[in-house]
């Protein structure tokens, strides 16, 4: 099917009149814009194989659907990344023990920063990944991840840093630094990188770095850093849409299947619901005719 350009728009703003959304097109329009992410997340989880990831990827467009068509009408991003983030925490918690010692990625084990962030936990590799690769805004992340600004902040300053200090390790950053940051350079490490930072705030960090070149060349690394993770290799967007498609089909016809096993017992179920009018309907005419003998003798007494 092809790709509906007129729905972009609703991707990044959908309109509260037109929020009821549940098209096939417009499935296909979020993984056509967000769907590199998502396989990346899923391949962290050590998620390979097209059928799970076809499974997967249905569950949460449904679930993204569900937020954009909800009174709070969630944006697109905000919809399809914290639908992702419910679904995939719960693969992460069910499998961690299982599924990492049984399949290994290829993508993650052969890209040295990739696999430098598997390292780190589920939370702050999925903070880390939106903020580097796709942009969120703080406030963006306090709605996908339901913690509070202070909360984001930490947690990308502490994934930052785990990640740099372990790619300084194998010397193949630009500086590798391996003594740390000062304090107030690590209080706003990353609202200063991602310009979340307030201007008094700011010109702090900017008047310590003119005078401490260790915080500088861990801000360079940083930055060295980030290039890396936003020139990652895509997935192709058809690649994605055909296994979505696939598991979706395969969804609707085991729907459709289980619907015309399940007509016999619901024309079963109508025929007894008759028949138990008609029991009913009996016992009330013969309740109706044993108060009408009881008031005819009644008057008879009298």
């Amino acid at each position: 099917m092809g790709y509906n350009s007129s729905l972009t728009n609703l991707l990044e703003n959908p309109k509260k009149d037109q929020r009821h959304i549940n098209s096939e097109d417009f499935a296909i329009s979020l993984l056509k814009k967000y769907g590199d992410t998502l396989y990346l997340f899923l391949n962290f989880e050590g998620i390979t194989d097209d059928q799970i990831i076809g499974e997967l990827l249905c569950k949460i467009v449904e679930k993204s659907c569900l937020k954009i068509n909800s009174p709070e009408a969630y944006k697109a991003k905000p919809a399809i990344f914290s639908s992702a983030f419910q679904i995939l925490k719960n693969v992460h918690l069910q499998y961690r023990d299982t599924l990492h010692s049984k399949v290994s990625s290829p993508l993650i084990a052969t890209n040295p920063y990739l696999h430098t962030l598997s390292s780190v936990s589920f939370e702050k590799r999925y903070a880390y990944i939106l903020k580097i690769k796709d942009k969120l805004t703080y406030r963006e992340l306090e709605t996908v991840l339901n913690i509070h600004r202070a909360e984001i902040s930490k947690l990308l300053t502490e994934t930052r840093e785990q990640i740099r200090l372990n790619l300084s390790a194998k010397n193949i950053l630009p500086f590798s630094q391996r003594a740390l940051l000062c304090s107030l350079t690590y209080q706003y490490l990353s609202p200063y990188l991602d310009n979340e930072l307030n201007i008094l705030h700011t010109i702090d960090i900017q008047e310590h770095i003119k005078n401490c070149e260790n915080c500088l060349k861990i801000l360079a690394d940083h930055q060295y850093i980030e290039k890396q993770f936003e020139s990652l290799p895509s997935v192709p967007g058809e690649k994605l849409i055909s296994i979505y498609l696939l598991a979706l089909n395969s969804k609707n016809e085991t729907l459709e299947s289980q619907t015309q096993q399940k007509t016999p017992n619901t024309y079963e179920s109508e025929v007894n619901n008759e028949n138990r009018e008609i029991f009913y309907d009996g016992l009330l005419k013969k309740a109706l005719q044993f108060l009408k003998s009881l008031l005819v003798n009644k008057k008879r007494r009298r």
